[in-house]
This record gives structure tokens, sequence and C-alpha cells, in this order.
């Protein structure tokens, strides 16, 4: 009898918890999901090669256009630009001719250096337009000068997505100058700036 009641209980036990998983006939649960949207930030050149023009003696400048889109309204800039060398070869074991320079004499506006124009957005905290140039750099195997960072503030809500120019000054200082093309690089560099 004792054994009866027993196997009775556990089966009251067995049918109780069977009908707990399937007495619903349907259920459902949610769950909070989310994610964060990384700072990020792309350069491009609006064209493959700029061509400068022509030059006798003297300074002249060249005004090269980028792209850059970020998804913070300000950015830092940097650019950079190299010497131009004949036969766009500056290898210094095989260099002919003395390549030509940047124009890197101070003038009324403040030390040497590359300007730096968005097409909408400026220079935060009154800072120039006019990145100094900073140290010595190669860009692609020829040599040449980068600037300081300059941080922009972006007058598009939410993000920092125009063209932005860099205007380059060289100098070609001698007057008895091979003839030909002289060719160079010039490098533009953006980083974020993410709110404090």
């Amino acid at each position: 009898m004792k054994r009866t009641l027993i196997v009775l209980a556990a089966a009251s036990l067995v049918l109780t918890w069977a009908g707990f998983a399937y007495g619903d006939m349907e259920s459902n649960a949610s769950c909070h999901v989310f994610v964060n949207v990384d700072p990020n930030i792309g350069v491009m050149p609006v064209m493959p090669y700029f061509d400068l023009g022509t030059v006798q003696t003297g300074t002249f400048t060249g005004i090269i256009p980028f792209q850059i889109d970020a998804n913070t309204e300000q950015v830092r800039l940097q650019a950079a630009a190299s010497y131009l060398y004949k036969g766009n070869d500056p290898d210094p074991d095989s260099l002919w001719v003395e390549p030509i320079v940047l124009f890197m004499e101070a003038d009324e506006f403040g030390p040497a250096g590359i300007e730096i124009f968005a097409a909408n957005g400026n220079p935060i905290g009154g800072a120039s337009h006019r990145a100094i140039y900073s140290q010595q750099t190669v860009i692609n195997g020829f040599p040449g000068w980068s600037t300081e960072y300059v941080t922009f503030e972006s007058a598009q809500n939410n993000h920092f997505s125009q063209q932005v120019d860099m205007v380059v000054h060289w100098d070609q200082t001698d007057p008895e100058k091979p003839m030909g093309e002289y060719s160079g690089k010039v490098k533009m560099l953006a980083e974020v700036v993410l709110p404090d």
C-alpha cells in the first residue's frame, strides 16, 4: 500500500509538471538591444592628379581639392607637400636636376605653411587657415614637409562632409632650370575629434 501511494504521488507530480510545460499554446519574451556607432572619417582627392600649370621663375601656387567625410562635426586636418622632381624621380642616387622646393619664407600672415580651406567650416578658436610647416616628411618616396594640425568646425549639422582645398606654394628660383615636367606629391591627413 505504501508503495502504491508513493507511485501515485510521483505520477501526480509528473502530471502537474507536464501541465506547466505543455499547457500554454503560445508565449513570447522581449530583450532590449543596442549598438554604438563608431566615429569614422574618409579622405580622398577630388582628382587623381592636378596640373599646376607652367612657371619660368618665382613662386607659384596649387589649390588642390580633397573630399572629407566624417560623422563628427569637428575634424583635425594636417597637410603635407613634397618638392617637385624632374621626370617624377626623387631617387637621390639618380638625381640629375635639383628639385623645385617649397616656399618656406614667412610673410605678413606668419610663418610658411599650407593654407587649408573647408567649403562649409572654419578653424576653431580663431586659428589661422594656414597650417605651419612643422617637420620634414616623405610622401610615397618624395621628400617634403608636413604641417601642424588645425581643428575645423563644420557648419553642417552633426557631420563634416565637404570639399577641403589645400593651397601649396612652391618656389622656382633657378633661371636656368632645365625645361620639362617636374612633379611630386601632396597629402591630406584627417582625424575625428570626439566631444568631451
